[in-house]
């Protein structure tokens, strides 16, 4: 029997015989802060039988203030109305977001001039469709205040033409005597900026342009040229995997492209009647990472212990095709098993590794290329764009900059002051450059040491051109009219370059020239633009390229540095967060209280390492440790953290970039080091101290304990071949054996529900981030969420398992320890019930049932009672603590009027003292009902998408009629996986999950039904 747990305190209860931990945590101490004088005294002193007693005069006090005094406020009608604006209705414009790091074509949503929603755009081959937590966050950054508003000169403000001129003076004179310039830049994707990098060099002919990655990927390309004879990236194609294995690639999190990857991923994942294969995931891994908790069988491994596994797969894999192995001592794990599978899966296979470190790559390539996946599971023809960053090229530059050979240096997109594992020598060459010029969006902790800072716009104020791989083009335009006196970076190089046009007219010209001639659909330029910034994407044939060989003399020259040294004392791992990522976006608020996938913690960074490393050394939960000397910062414990090893994510510890991101965390980057050539982001050895001082962290996963009950339920793909109906036997045994006193409620029209695959969900956070976005969620920063107070409408419920025998006892040795358990994730959202046990207990009836089956919030008449809530098992329902709008307690987006601009104005804000919950989207369905009564037509399955399903790049979540049998959502329901929570208490939920199936061993896996509560 398989038993699930949310803390090590519930794990140790279990082992000691008890099902659950059963002690309820008291609620939080009354606090007046943010309250008035008159609200503190009715607290302290009102009872519930002068709430009743004033109840009427209240009432009827308010009514008469409220008839007797208006407001006084100014409306300003539309004069003269834009042809494309229509006063309460949306626009809608295909763009590109890619922020040097991530990308992603995406749609965005306008109301009456403002953005206010981004979604996918399912027109890209890449994506689908998909996005991320921070692709969904990002329209929250084009109203952030702390963006740069008007170029710097020396910290000061000055005007463009004073900059512009000056900046051109000093460049045309560095020319004349053939001085150095150099762009450093981050990736450049752009088609259209390349050619203006290309007009500036023109120009000014001693110009040399370095890409610079956040993250750098420099190896890959590395070991590609050396193995392969192509620096590059290849495509790699997860859909056509059937065995995927994992070295410390977080492919669903960060790795290289995860929204395309998570979208390949899931794919391999789905079952159903007439698809009754999926892929086997195995991951080896030194932390705990988000593609490791969804995979099948995972490893933790060290990092210094990669590289042996590595080669041992190699020689193994390699001698069953007869060609040479080489010295390694034996493996930690036990290969055999894997490599008679992936034997027998050639060309159906994909190795990948995010170690950057070319030997590391090379080893891949050679296991890839035995295995015959290239032209298969990842090929040359189509290549990643993204990542051009060169690890080596940068150090050069900055010795370049400290021996004063650099004259002129433009930052485009770039924080290394920050970003690089060695700021000091960064800022010191800074000093010794003649010209330097920022363009970034921020006056960021790189910009503050330029000279001149030339704002950059923002994407949703931009226009632009992508090209992602090659042959695969997006284009960018404004949603909006530049907000503050920022400009286009490239329309600062153009100007700089004596080329007197703007950016726009700029692409186009570009368009026509090198991509209007590839189509014979249209005949006018102006019909082939407009149909593509329509589209927003548009695709050209690339020529065929022969699949690589494999030089295996790279390999034999080289193999004494295949193996890194032994590694003595604690292993470090770096890592980026679902939500922070690199820190970019690190003053977006909603991404800082976004719960981490894995540790549910918000707010801050943290060591993580295993529970057992940690008591051994004595330290506890929330101790502050010193790291290598200079970095402070708290425990976690983290189930799956290799023993001996710790990890932190990056992204946190800014400067100076915003009210939201200031003093959250540690910066951490300067613990990289390099390599080989290439930035490292696992260290050897570091030094841990502990400082006697403890540091609270914020997380949500005990907020919501279920005590025990069946929600959970998984099963293996051998079961599930046999019954359909594994790991899920519950359901047939709830439903015979229901009684109620409720007469089961029908619909005549409409009866909405959603179903959730558990199989596809991987607990991206996309979904959560975009409904936030869609129904004006409020952030109420760390100290509330600590009072176990988040206002998220759906969390992702992360349950860590592990197997034991069926009839337990007091010696029994479990055969997955905590330290690398089975993770299983969940979303949970309000589940609209028919038997809805919130509705019947409200006294003023402000939780009606609609006719179409929503469980209804009324806020008008919502008087906080909470009845609702208690009576809620699933713990969906939010209470309005405090007034979270205008509020400079909580001074978040919701303070400010220029990020208030984000609101969703469909969906009302929410003042204190009033309840809210996931409404599954209800404006969303309006919207769409209209317009088909309008268009005089029935509503097609799946024209309604509610934010979270519209959001999710693995399309694990189907919303839809469950009344017409037509639907996906009704045959889902058909499924014999399909389940609901807490289904023994007869609610009659319209949300329905879909067993998860592991493709593992029965004999792994554990016997009998699945039972577990929320970790």
């Amino acid at each position: 029997m398989k038993k699930y747990w949310k803390s090590l305190e519930e794990l140790k209860d279990i082992q000691n015989g008890s099902e659950v931990l059963t002690e309820q945590k008291p609620e939080p101490e009354f606090s007046i802060e943010g309250l008035s004088e008159l609200e503190v005294s009715n607290k302290l002193k009102s009872n519930r039988r002068d709430f009743l007693k004033f109840l009427g005069f209240s009432v009827g006090t308010a009514a008469l203030a409220s008839s007797c005094e208006m407001p006084v406020r100014k409306a300003i009608p539309y004069l003269n109305t834009p042809d494309e604006v229509t006063p309460g209705m949306a626009n809608y414009y295909a763009s590109s977001f890619y922020d040097g790091h991530d990308y992603c074509p995406v749609v965005v949503k306008v109301r009456d001039g403002r953005p206010i929603k981004i979604e996918g755009n399912e027109l890209s081959p890449m994506t689908k469709g998909g996005t991320s937590a921070r692709v969904q966050a990002s329209v929250l950054n084009l109203y952030d205040s702390a963006r740069q508003q008007y170029p710097l000169k020396n910290g000061n403000r000055a005007d463009w033409t004073t900059v512009d001129t000056e900046i051109k003076t000093k460049l045309e004179q560095i020319a004349a005597n053939e001085g150095r310039i150099v762009i450093l830049a981050s990736t450049v994707i752009s088609p259209s900026i390349l050619k203006v990098f290309e007009e500036f060099k023109a120009q000014y002919p001693t110009t040399e342009v370095v890409y610079y990655d956040t993250v750098s990927y420099d190896a890959i390309r590395k070991a590609n040229k050396e193995t392969f004879g192509r620096e590059e990236i290849p495509a790699y194609r997860f859909d056509n995997a059937e065995i995927i294995v994992g070295f410390n690639a977080d492919f669903l999190g960060a790795w290289l492209s995860p929204i395309e990857f998570s979208r390949q991923y899931a794919k391999t994942r789905e079952l159903n009647k007439n698809k009754t294969t999926m892929s086997k995931h195995y991951q080896f891994e030194s932390f705990m990472s988000l593609t490791g908790s969804n995979a099948d069988i995972r490893y933790s491994i060290k990092p210094s212990e990669e590289a042996i596994v590595l080669l041992n797969l190699y020689n193994k894999i390699a001698a069953k095709s007869d060609m040479p192995t080489y010295k390694v001592e034996s493996s930690p794990v036990d290969l055999d098993g894997l490599v008679d599978e992936l034997m027998h899966h050639q060309s159906k296979s994909l190795i990948v590794s995010g170690t950057n470190d070319v030997y590391i790559q090379a080893i891949v390539n050679g296991i890839n290329f035995l295995l015959a996946n290239l032209g298969n599971t990842l090929n040359f023809e189509h290549t990643l764009q993204t990542k051009k960053g060169n690890d080596q090229q940068v150090d050069d530059l900055i010795g370049s900059m400290r021996r004063g050979d650099v004259d002129a240096l433009f930052m485009y997109n770039v924080n290394p002051v920050y970003e690089y594992f060695n700021p000091e020598a960064f800022s010191e060459g800074l000093t010794k450059v003649g010209l330097t010029v920022a363009l970034n969006e921020f006056n960021d902790e790189t910009a503050r040491l330029a000279t001149y800072l030339c704002p950059d716009s923002h994407y949703l104020e931009s226009w632009g051109d992508a090209e992602p791989y090659n042959g695969m083009l997006t284009l960018a335009q404004p949603a909006i009219r530049t907000i503050f006196d920022t400009r286009q970076a490239p329309e600062s190089f153009l100007k700089w370059a004596g080329i007197d046009t703007d950016f726009h007219n700029y692409i186009k010209i570009y368009w026509e020239s090198n991509f209007f001639g590839k189509q014979d659909k249209y005949v006018m330029f102006s019909d082939f633009w407009n149909h593509s910034l329509q589209d927003g994407v548009f695709n050209t044939e690339v020529p065929t390229k022969e699949c690589p060989l494999y030089d295996f003399e790279f390999i034999e020259k080289n193999a004494s540095k295949l193996l890194p040294g032994k590694s003595e004392g604690i292993e470090l791992v770096l890592y980026e967060k679902m939500g922070i990522g690199t820190g970019k976006m690190a003053n977006n608020p909603w991404l800082q209280e976004l719960p981490d996938p894995i540790s549910k913690a918000v707010w801050d960074n943290y060591v993580a390492m295993s529970p057992q490393f940690a008591k051994e050394n004595n330290l506890t939960q929330e101790d502050v440790v010193l790291i290598n000397g200079s970095i402070e910062l708290p425990v976690l414990y983290q189930p799956g953290q290799p023993y001996g090893t710790v990890s932190i994510a990056l992204g946190y510890g800014r400067e100076n970039i915003g009210k939201v991101a200031n003093g959250i965390g540690k910066n951490v980057y300067p613990l990289a080091g390099m390599r080989n050539g290439s930035k490292q982001y696992t260290i050897g050895s570091i030094t841990i101290e502990k400082t006697g001082s403890t540091y609270p962290i914020a997380t949500t996963q005990t907020h919501h304990s279920m005590e025990g009950r069946p929600l959970v339920r998984e099963t293996v793909l051998d079961k599930w071949k046999e019954k359909k109906n594994a790991g899920n036997e519950l359901h047939e045994i709830n439903e015979k054996k229901a009684v109620t006193l409720y007469k089961k409620p029908e619909y005549e029209g409409f009866h909405w529900g959603l179903g959730v695959d558990l199989n596809k969900c991987i607990g991206c956070s996309a979904c959560v981030i975009a409904c936030q976005a869609e129904n004006n969620v409020a952030v109420i920063g760390k100290e509330e969420v600590k009072n176990r107070r988040i206002m998220h409408w759906m969390r992702i419920d992360r349950y860590y398992s592990l197997t034991e025998p069926e009839k337990p006892g007091p010696d029994t040795i479990y055969r997955i320890e905590p330290e690398n358990p089975a993770v299983v994730h969940q979303p949970v959202m309000c589940q609209h019930c028919d038997n809805a046990p919130c509705e019947n207990v409200c006294p003023v009836a402000a939780t009606p049932h609609s006719k179409e089956g929503l469980n209804q919030m009324a806020y008008n008449r919502c008087i906080g009672t909470r009845y609702c809530m208690n009576n809620c098992p699933y713990r969906v329902r939010r209470f309005n603590w405090y007034r979270f709008v205008d509020n400079d307690k909580f001074d978040y987006n919701q303070n400010g009027e220029l990020s208030k601009m984000v609101l969703n104005p469909d969906v009302v804000v929410r003042e204190r003292g009033v309840v809210e919950k996931c409404s599954f989207c209800v404006q969303r369905i309006q919207e769409k009902k209209l317009e088909a009564k309008k268009e005089n037509r029935q509503l097609r399955d799946g024209e309604i998408q509610t934010a979270c399903v519209q959001a999710c790049p693995t399309k694990a979540l189907v919303f839809g009629d469950m009344n017409n049998s037509d639907t996906e959502i009704a045959q889902i329901r058909q499924d014999p996986r399909t389940y609901n929570l807490l289904e023994e208490l007869h609610t009659l939920s319209s949300v329905s999950y879909l067993t998860l199936v592991r493709n593992k061993p029965a004999d792994e896996f554990g016997e009998g039904m699945e039972h577990g509560h929320h970790g």
